[in-house]
Formats: structure tokens, C-alpha cells, sequence
């Protein structure tokens, strides 16, 4: 997501929505707002969230904005989790999902370079990700096993369509919004 952020950066119709996560900052996870539990629950219960869920033993969500971007016929693109898909179908009415996968070694790699879970933590993840996609058939599905440019490539040019396709909806006073799940 950061490379398709840097590339179209600017671009009014997209925003880049910054989750809040249950987990501190540091330099090898996304950039996010970092909240305690308490904090968390306290914006949840105050409608600072259009929806959240929990995953790997954190609370995630995806602030309000988001939603007002897309009722006013843009395009947020947020990262989400399949758990909270149907929370985020519910929440959004117009939804692409993009499903990022790679080979159960590459994650494993990747998981342990981060160091924020212990061996068997990063096993039960991989287990969990080897479960086939339950939801309908994701808009796209990207590998991101290789190299970064190309996975960034792929993305940027499905947001260009999705783009495309909601100015047409705007010119047509159809503003539903359009909401991405990756």
C-alpha cells in the first residue's frame, strides 16, 4: 500500500486511510495510529470508527473518515483483514477487495524478521492464512511473494480503473462512494 501511496500521492479521489492499532509503533510494521485497549475502546464507543475488528491479538480500525470520503463519492483504500470482511461489507456499501497473498515461506521470513511474534504465534498465523478466501471471489488478487515494484505496479493500475470507474458514477450523480479493501 505504501508504494501505490507514493505513486499516487495527490490524487483527491483516493485516500489513503491510516488505521489505528492496538500495538506500538516501530520502524518494521505500517504506519498507524497506535492506541492502548483503553484508548481504543473509548474512540470505538464515541463513533470515531466506521468499523473494527480483532486479529493476532490486537484491536484494528478504520476511522469514520473513511466513510465520509467515500459518501462523498472517493475511493479509501484501507487494510483490512478477511475476519472483517463482513463487518466492512456491512459498514460500506460499494467495496473492492484486493487479496494480498504470499507462499506460506515468504510470510514466514517476513514474519520473523518483524520479531513481534514468537514461533508459534507466526505457525497459527500461517495456518490461518492457508484457509481458502470464504468470501466471493476478491477484484484482485496480488501476490506479493516478489519483488515490491511489481506487486506496487499491479495495485496502482486496478486503483487507476477504480478511479475511472467512480468519476464515471460522479458524473452520473450516482455518489454512492466506493470503498477498498485490501
Amino acid at each position: 500500500m505504501d508504494y501505490a501511496k507514493t505513486r499516487l500521492a495527490g490524487d483527491p479521489l483516493l485516500h489513503f486511510v491510516r488505521r489505528a492499532v492496538t500495538r506500538q509503533v516501530d520502524a518494521t510494521a505500517e504506519d498507524h495510529d497506535a492506541m492502548c485497549a483503553a484508548t481504543f475502546e473509548a474512540a470505538a464507543a464515541s463513533g470515531v470508527f466506521a468499523v473494527t475488528w480483532e486479529a493476532h491479538g490486537l484491536k484494528y480500525g478504520i476511522p469514520d473518515t473513511a466513510r465520509a470520503h467515500t459518501a462523498n463519492g472517493g475511493i479509501a483504500v484501507a487494510n483490512g483483514s478477511r475476519g472483517a470482511l463482513p463487518a466492512i461489507r456491512a459498514r460500506f456499501e460499494d467495496i473492492a477487495v484486493v487479496l494480498v497473498h504470499a507462499a506460506p515461506e515468504v510470510l514466514a521470513q517476513r514474519l520473523s524478521a518483524r520479531g513481534r511474534e514468537t514461533r508459534a504465534e507466526i505457525v497459527a498465523r500461517l495456518a490461518r492464512s492457508a484457509y481458502a478466501f470464504e468470501h466471493p471471489v476478491p477484484d484482485l488478487r496480488l501476490d506479493n511473494g516478489g519483488e515490491l515494484a511489481a506487486a506496487g505496479e499491479l495495485l496502482v493500475a486496478f486503483l487507476h480503473r477504480l478511479a475511472g470507474q467512480a468519476c464515471g458514477r460522479n458524473q452520473s450523480r450516482d455518489l454512492r462512494g466506493s470503498g477498498l479493501h485490501i
